[in-house]
């Protein structure tokens, strides 16, 4: 049970990695006009309709 636990964990840990990249890419991209909270919607968004 434990290496679930921690298996489970380590996805999360990189999901949330690949979220703050792509909200930093984004903020980057537009010259600082986008805030981080949009940036972390519109990940979120674009993540939902992929699925």
């Amino acid at each position: 049970m434990p290496r679930i636990a921690a298996t489970a964990l380590s996805q999360f840990s990189a999901a949330v990695a690949d979220t703050m990249a792509a909200t930093g890419s984004l903020e980057d991209t537009t010259h600082g006009n986008l805030e981080a909270r949009f940036g972390y919607v519109l990940v979120g968004g674009g993540a939902i309709l992929l699925c």
